[in-house]
């Protein structure tokens, strides 16, 4: 994932023109802010690493791209939410 080619889309609405910067394109597991919260984690060896813990509210979907982060690193995972 290379957060310096998200795409760039134009458009016009309401007769204005704009260009939109679509991170929410990067990946299909971590897009917009949490591509960049987990990128250097995603593209780093973790060596000694075995699990990660997330904290978050139940709707948080940051806790989603956590869980696919350690899917694809191979680690244990373990998310706590609010009651």
């Amino acid at each position: 994932m290379n957060l310096n080619n998200s795409p760039v889309t134009q458009h016009h609405f309401q007769g204005y023109d704009f260009h939109l910067k679509r991170d929410d394109l990067l990946h299909s597991h971590f897009n917009g802010n949490k591509a960049r919260k987990f990128a250097d984690l995603l593209g780093s060896e973790l060596p000694g690493i075995t699990q990660l813990i997330g904290w978050g509210s139940a709707q948080a979907n940051s806790l989603t791209s956590l869980a696919a982060l350690a899917k694809i690193k191979q680690l244990k995972t373990d998310l706590f939410c609010r009651p």
